[in-house]
């Protein structure tokens, strides 16, 4: 049979091996969450790069109108154009819109329902990596979890009966210590996503 010191060494070793690796993957893992924000930056700029230029060509539309008198043709053939621009943006972003823009409202409105729709995109997108991120460290923790057990089964299996309860108690201090980091990495990258201020 195999003593209780080499059982509880070869556990702490085996216990320790994987927490390491763990945080490595997770270090890993949350460097590449960081990297990931240029991408987020650009995906940001792009969806409010498009209801920005879709406003710009509404505010000139408005802009136009108020110049023309109301039965030429050209003031019919802007009508027309700016509700299919208002069209376009409920349809595009209306997700982002608290209110739908409609054709009675006017420029300021407009920009004001504009300007909250970016915000709520920023939020939108910085909330879908967050909870990303998030998930991907909960489910790596979970199989490191899962590695950690089968060793410490496997090791369980050849120990003597009085040794089990030693590995057990020390299994349940390296569980807590583990899950803590996890935590920690996860309010980690949770603080970092909610901090962040997109331009």
């Amino acid at each position: 049979m195999v003593s209780a010191i080499t059982v509880f060494g070869a556990a702490a070793a085996t216990a320790l091996g994987v927490f390491a690796a763990m945080l490595t993957s997770s270090a890993t893992k949350v460097k590449g969450y960081v990297a990931t924000l240029g991408n987020l930056s650009e995906q940001i700029k792009e969806t409010r790069g498009g209801l920005d230029l879709l406003s710009k060509r509404l505010k000139a539309v408005n802009e136009r109108l108020s110049g023309l008198s109301t039965d030429s043709d050209e003031y019919n053939a802007l009508i027309k154009q700016k509700s299919l621009l208002l069209n376009e943006i409920n349809t595009t972003y209306g997700e982002y819109l608290s209110n739908l823009l409609s054709e009675k409202m006017s420029n300021d409105d407009i920009t004001t329902a504009i300007i909250e729709a970016n915000k709520a995109i920023e939020e939108n997108i910085a909330l879908k990596m967050r909870q990303s991120a998030v998930t991907e460290l909960q489910q790596q923790y979970a199989q490191d979890l899962k590695v950690i057990y089968n060793d410490i089964d496997k090791l369980m299996l050849n120990a003597e009966e009085s040794n089990r309860g030693t590995i057990s108690a020390f299994m349940v201090v390296m569980e807590t210590i583990i899950a803590d980091a996890n935590q920690e990495l996860i309010d980690l990258v949770s603080k970092g996503a909610s901090s962040l201020k997109w331009k």
